[in-house]
């Protein structure tokens, strides 16, 4: 399921390149109620979460094909990642931390719920009260082509420049309600 998956996604990345904070849209009732957590400890999982990424074709190219493609003023990430849902296993017998919640997306450890959060997490699984967990990963290394306008040449110049943001990971928590 995980390889069909990406082969969809990759599908979808070539004819609509995503950035970053493009996400499929959020569709849920007036009435749901969910709270958004960042996840700790990501750093630990760069393989992991990169391993759920799909490479995006346009990171490999130069600065004069993204210009001829009209990529000029975005990020172009190496990785797209697409909204996807995630898992949350107590670990009652980690030695750091007993009431320790890890998170999973596709089967991989991407991080840990945060400590102040995990009582609330705790109760919601005890009581069955999540109804469903969206996920949203981001960050990585990314190209981004900027554009000057020369007046003594009178043309515009383009700059190619190159950086990395830490990867992270959100999570969207939605509790189960009474309300129909």
């Amino acid at each position: 399921e995980r390889e069909l998956r990406r082969k969809i996604y990759a599908a979808a990345a070539k004819e609509s390149s995503p950035s970053i904070a493009q996400s499929k849209q959020k569709i849920r009732g007036d009435n749901s109620k969910y709270k958004t957590y960042k996840i700790a400890g990501v750093t630990h999982y760069i393989e992991n979460i990169e391993r759920l990424g799909i490479e995006n074709e346009d990171y490999s190219k130069s600065k004069r094909e993204l210009v001829a493609d009209g990529l000029v003023g975005e990020r172009i990430w190496k990785y797209v990642f697409y909204d996807d849902s995630a898992e949350l296993q107590p670990e009652p017998e980690n030695p750091e931390d007993p009431k320790a919640i890890k998170v999973l997306v596709d089967g991989e450890h991407v991080g840990y719920i945060k400590k102040g959060s995990c009582a609330h997490i705790h109760k919601l699984l005890q009581n069955d009260a999540i109804e469903r967990i969206g996920c949203t990963i981001g960050g990585g290394a990314y190209k981004y082509v900027a554009e000057e306008y020369d007046d003594e040449k009178e043309k515009s110049v383009y700059d190619l420049e190159k950086g990395e943001i830490s990867y992270f990971v959100h999570l969207e928590i939605y509790e189960k309600t009474d309300e129909p």
